[in-house]
């Protein structure tokens, strides 16, 4: 069975959108749980435009939004990302901060020894899956549906405890609970940060 991404065009979204609704500037649809996922694509550290479903192919995948402020969390549970990869689930660190360049971001995550593929966002990622803060996290299945979109927790405890839940979803297809709350700051809040680079 082929995965399911939705096809997401800003400009066709928008032109049909207005023309629905009568307004000059409508919102883009957003990433629901449950739903399909909107496609995830990034730019890699070469600064080319990269998808999640080209870099890793088919399966599920997990997507966490994260900054230098926030890689705290991040490097908590750092061996336990590790294991999931081991266990056949892609992961996937989207570096959402603006570093005067994406060598320099690569550099800091490598330097703290978080080895996970990363990809920097454009802004039209972390809008479209509604970052409140970070670290963030998206699960999307096999089958390309959203199935959790929040944080990490704001405790090591709930860090394993969120590792633990995606777990028992890739493994056995255990329903995810309520979302985590975000620790860090909001994303729209962070210093500098435009999602560009």
């Amino acid at each position: 069975m082929h995965r399911k991404f939705k096809e997401f065009s800003i400009g066709a979204a928008l032109v049909l959108a207005g023309a629905a609704w009568g307004h000059d500037d409508p919102e883009p649809e957003l990433a629901r749980v449950g739903e399909s996922a909107p496609r995830v694509v990034f730019k890699s550290a070469k600064g080319r435009v990269e998808t999640a479903q080209r870099r890793f192919g088919p399966g599920a995948l997990l997507v966490i939004f994260a900054t230098p402020e926030s890689s705290g969390e991040v490097l908590a549970i750092k061996s336990e990302l590790r294991s999931l990869r081991q266990d056949g689930l892609s992961v996937l660190l989207i570096d959402v901060d603006c570093f005067s360049s994406r060598q320099e971001a690569e550099g800091f995550w490598l330097d703290r020894q978080i080895f996970l593929p990363l990809g920097f966002d454009d802004g039209g990622l972390s809008s479209l899956y509604q970052l409140s803060g970070v670290p963030f996290a998206v699960l999307i299945d096999s089958e390309g549906v959203l199935r959790y979109r929040g944080g990490l927790g704001s405790t090591l405890r709930d860090g394993a405890r969120f590792v633990q839940m995606v777990r028992q979803f890739h493994q056995v297809g255990v329903p995810l609970p309520k979302p985590l709350p975000v620790s860090g700051a909001g994303y729209s809040h962070l210093p500098n940060c435009r999602g560009v680079r």
